[in-house]
């Protein structure tokens, strides 16, 4: 049985601690419909605040935990759907920051 101090609060939101209302969910965080908490988004992931989930990172870019934003992959680096920027391997380059693939050297 629910108590009349409990708070169900919207999604991207979170019950305020011993108090009536609800708080928005930080940036980096998000809560679904009903939650107690705001969870911190996972790496390649992030929110800008109120949200009910986190959102990957575009290819091309990657977040650390806790994100508000993506960065993107600086050149060297690509991301193609993992949102973890990863280094060229050899034989192969990137020019430009924010690429999703790398290409072949000339022979």
């Amino acid at each position: 049985v629910a108590s009349a101090n409990c708070n169900d609060c919207g999604a991207g939101t979170k019950p305020n601690a011993g108090a009536d209302g609800c708080t928005a969910c930080g940036p980096g965080t998000a809560s679904s419909s009903g939650s107690p908490t705001c969870d911190t988004c996972e790496a390649g992931k992030f929110s800008e605040g109120e949200a009910a989930k986190c959102t990957t990172c575009a290819p091309g870019s990657s977040s650390s935990s806790g994100a508000s934003s993506c960065s993107a992959c600086e050149a060297g680096k690509y991301s193609s759907s993992s949102s973890v920027c990863t280094a060229c391997e050899a034989g192969k380059y990137s020019s430009i920051s924010g690429s999703n693939s790398c290409t072949s050297c000339s022979p």
